[in-house]
């Protein structure tokens, strides 16, 4: 019965923070403004700072819990050879407040089309790739992808690189580690959603600085 349990909880974990999590921040991405000069307001540069100390602590824990799984990663590697940008405006409203600001991010990444006509593409390369036996076609990889693995330190790495599993990767953790990892990927979707609230208040702040 423990067994059973354990497999109902991975279950729920895949649906609850591949799927939806997705579906989440995709759609608040979509109706959130675009990260605007916070330091308009001491506030909001205090309370950008804040947010990412937060976000620093935070994929410290997230990385420190899931060293043990890197292997499973290092044998696929298709999610850092996305030839897409994975610093978001999430990314760029929290660091703004601190002394090196994101110079660029992207908006792709998080809409629903990309993430849609990307997974049909996928979905397409390894139904060829079992029936013909064909090579994984290669595609671009991400700049900060080196011979040894990622070169950004975990606090310097995209809130979504510490935060997105794919269902492969999550049926490797050991159940313990699932439960421990749940409320770090909660603290994470909070902190996106006071990022977005935080764009919202800057580009207020923006309208009426005119």
């Amino acid at each position: 019965m423990a067994r059973v349990g354990e497999i109902a909880y991975k279950t729920a974990f895949i649906g609850r923070w591949y799927f939806w999590y997705n579906l989440e921040l995709a759609l608040l991405h979509a109706v959130a403004p675009k990260a605007t000069p916070l330091w308009l307001t001491r506030q909001l540069a205090d309370e950008a700072r804040s947010l990412d100390q937060e976000r620093q602590e935070l994929q410290v824990k997230i990385f420190g819990l899931i060293r043990n799984y890197g292997s499973v990663c290092a044998a696929c590697g298709a999610c850092c050879k996305e030839n897409v940008q994975r610093f978001t405006a999430f990314d760029a409203a929290v660091r703004t407040g601190g002394p090196m600001p994101l110079q660029r991010y992207g908006r792709e990444i998080l809409s629903l089309p990309w993430m849609v006509s990307n997974g049909i593409q996928h979905t397409w390369q390894r139904v060829m790739h079992a029936v013909t036996r064909t090579p994984m076609p290669e595609s671009a990889v991400c700049e900060h992808l080196g011979k040894k693995g990622c070169t950004l330190g975990h606090q310097e790495r995209p809130m979504l690189c510490a935060s997105w599993f794919c269902p492969k990767y999550l049926r490797h953790i050991e159940h313990r580690d699932l439960k421990r990892m749940a409320p770090l990927l909660r603290d994470m979707e909070r902190l996106h959603f006071r990022a977005a609230r935080l764009m919202r208040r800057g580009n207020h702040s923006l309208r009426h600085s005119k």
